[in-house]
């Protein structure tokens, strides 16, 4: 068939052909062989098939519209669907990362809380060890007075103020 006839046309021995086409493009093709009682078709014949030729069209271009849509929407579903699992991933990664971020915050927390008290405690080490030596050296010099005799109690009492043993006691 040639391109752009759309109007029915004669074949061998009063057959016809009516060409559906569909934006001038030919989708199928009525073939009709002579009538029964032997005559040829006529112009209102024609017409007619001309007429079911252009209803056949529309109703091909829209099966072939219908069966375009479908397959578009089988596509689009795809792709949603596949965006849809795109985005539940990235969702359950950033309430992971939140997840890890408390955590983090938690221990940083805890940390926090645990170094406080022992820095307090290392901090004064240093003081625990003065103290120690002091009091060492004051039991020492108590032992060296208690030799000395009578006046054993007043050089005690003495030793006791210059190495500040109450204000040690207190403090420890």
């Amino acid at each position: 068939l040639a391109e752009g006839e759309d109007a029915p046309f004669d074949v061998g021995e009063g057959g016809l052909i009516v060409p559906f086409r569909v934006d001038g493009e030919l989708v199928a093709a009525l073939s009709l062989s002579r009538s029964l009682s032997g005559r040829l078709y006529s112009g209102e014949d024609r017409r007619l098939l001309h007429i079911l030729a252009n209803q056949g069209a529309v109703a091909i271009r829209n099966a072939l519209a219908l069966r375009e849509l479908r397959e578009l929407n089988r596509d689009l579903e795809a792709k949603v669907e596949e965006r849809t699992q795109e985005l539940s991933q990235t969702q359950a990664q950033l309430v992971h990362r939140e997840k890890m971020a408390s955590v983090g915050q938690f221990v940083a927390g805890i940390a926090h809380e645990l170094n406080n008290p022992l820095n307090f405690i290392q901090g004064n080490l240093f003081h625990l060890s003065e103290y120690t030596e002091t009091l060492k050296q004051t039991i020492e010099a108590y032992q060296g007075a208690a030799r000395e005799g009578p006046d054993a109690a007043r050089r005690m009492e003495e030793i006791r103020k210059d190495k500040e043993i109450d204000w040690i006691f207190d403090d420890l």
